[in-house]
């Protein structure tokens, strides 16, 4: 894959190192009552902290598990997405 997004998602940090060289924008509702946000947080530093440069992250205030809803909404996703090569 050339890029990824993720949404609301639960991977465990031991997957950051496989994601280093995939740009990837992960989203999380602040108040996920389904799914940690956590999750998301987590997995986020952990790219950063292996080096990795090309991953965003986006947390909604108020939001709980439903953050698909917001995401569709992003103007920049679509953009963000069909401009990565691999």
């Amino acid at each position: 894959f050339a890029a990824a997004y993720a949404v609301c998602g639960g991977s465990d940090v031991k997957a950051a190192g496989q994601l280093l060289q995939t740009p990837l924008w992960i989203f999380h509702g602040e108040m996920d009552d389904i799914v940690p946000v956590t999750h998301s947080r987590d997995l986020y530093r952990e790219i950063i902290r292996l080096g990795g440069t090309n991953v965003k992250y986006t947390e909604y205030p108020g939001v709980k598990h439903n953050s698909w809803e917001n995401v569709s909404q992003e103007q920049l996703l679509g953009t963000w997405l069909f401009s990565q090569r691999k």
